[in-house]
C-alpha cells in the first residue's frame, strides 16, 4: 500500500493572520514539495448570553425567551461557518495564486485541540496565528496543543516575509537539538543564514556546545554564524533578534515538568508573548 504524505497544516480562521498563516504555508510547502490543507475547525460555543430565568417571569415569556436564544446560536452559528467558509476558499485561491497544487481544503466540527490530536500522525508542520479570531494574545489553549503536539509548530505574528536569517534559541537539550537537526535536513533553511545563539555564564561549555552546532550546519553548507551571549535570556534573545534583522526564531518547547513550569514561569511562554517575529518551535 502506498503511503500518504504528510501535510502542511494550516489554521484558517477568518483572523487578521489568516492571510500571512495561509502564506507561511505556501512558502513551507514550496520548497518541500508536500501538501498543503487548509483547515478551519468550528467549535460551537454559545455566544449569546444566558440571562437569569428565574423569578416572577412568566411561564409563557420564558418559553419564548428560551426560543429566541435558541434562534440567536443557531443564526450566529451558521453565520460563522459561512464566513470560515469564504476564507477558506479565498485561502485556496490565494495558495494556487501562488503555484500552489496540492491543495486540501476541510472544515471540521470540534473543539480545537481534541480535533488537532486526531490528525496529529498525518501532520508535518503546524502553522496557527499567534493571535486568535477574538484578536487576543496566545491562550491556554494554544499553549496546551504545543506541549501535547509532537510536531514542528510555527506561530504567526506578523504578515508574510520570507526569511533570511533565523535565530536558533540553542541550549544543547534534546528539543534544541532537533530544532538543529530540522534546519539541518529540510529545504526550507538551505538558503537562510542561521544564527545559533547560546545564553550562558560559562563561556566554555557555550562554546563546546556551540562547536558541535557549527559543525552540523557547516556539512550541508548552511551559512551559519554562532554566538555565545550572558545575561537575561529572553532579553538577550529578543535584543539580539532586532539588531540582527532576524526574520524568524527557532527553539525547543516547553519543559516537560508542568509543576517546574507554573513555579519559575515557562520560557516558551515568555517567548511566545514579547516575539515580533514568527516562531517555530519543536518538542
Amino acid at each position: 500500500m502506498e503511503s500518504k504524505e504528510n501535510f502542511i497544516l494550516t489554521c484558517i480562521d477568518g483572523s487578521v493572520l489568516g492571510e500571512a498563516v495561509c502564506d507561511y504555508g505556501c512558502w513551507i510547502a514550496k520548497y518541500t514539495g508536500a501538501p498543503l490543507k487548509l483547515l478551519n475547525i468550528v467549535e460551537h460555543n454559545n455566544k449569546c448570553d444566558n440571562p437569569d430565568l428565574s423569578g416572577s417571569i412568566g411561564l409563557g415569556a420564558k418559553d419564548d425567551l428560551l426560543e429566541d436564544l435558541a434562534t440567536c446560536e443557531e443564526s450566529r452559528s451558521k453565520l460563522q461557518i459561512q464566513k470560515n467558509k469564504e476564507a477558506l476558499n479565498a485561502s485556496k485561491q490565494r495558495a494556487l495564486d501562488k503555484g500552489i497544487e496540492n491543495i486540501i481544503v476541510s472544515q471540521r466540527h470540534g473543539e480545537f485541540d481534541e480535533t488537532l490530536a486526531e490528525i496529529e500522525d498525518d501532520i508535518r508542520v503546524l502553522i496557527l496565528g499567534i493571535r486568535g479570531e477574538n484578536g487576543k494574545k496566545v491562550g491556554s489553549t494554544v499553549q496546551d496543543i504545543i506541549r501535547s503536539l509532537r510536531k514542528p509548530i510555527l506561530l504567526v505574528n506578523q504578515d508574510f516575509l520570507e526569511p533570511k536569517k533565523v535565530l536558533l534559541a540553542y541550549d544543547g537539550s534534546k528539543s534544541a537539538l532537533k530544532a538543529l537537526h530540522m534546519i539541518e535536513t529540510s529545504p526550507v533553511f538551505k538558503n537562510i543564514e542561521c544564527h545559533v545563539v547560546n545564553v550562558s555564564s560559562n563561556y566554555d561549555s557555550s562554546s563546546k556546545m556551540l562547536e558541535f552546532a557549527k559543525m552540523t550546519l557547516d556539512k550541508v553548507n548552511i551559512k551559519n554564524e554562532v554566538v555565545t551571549l550572558n545575561g537575561d535570556p529572553l532579553s538577550e534573545l529578543l535584543k539580539y533578534q532586532e539588531e540582527n534583522s532576524i526574520d524568524m526564531i527557532a527553539m525547543g518547547a516547553f519543559s516537560h515538568n508542568r509543576i517546574r513550569d507554573a513555579l519559575f514561569g515557562s520560557f516558551t511562554a515568555k517567548m511566545l508573548e514579547n516575539t515580533k517575529k514568527p516562531l517555530l518551535l519543536l518538542r
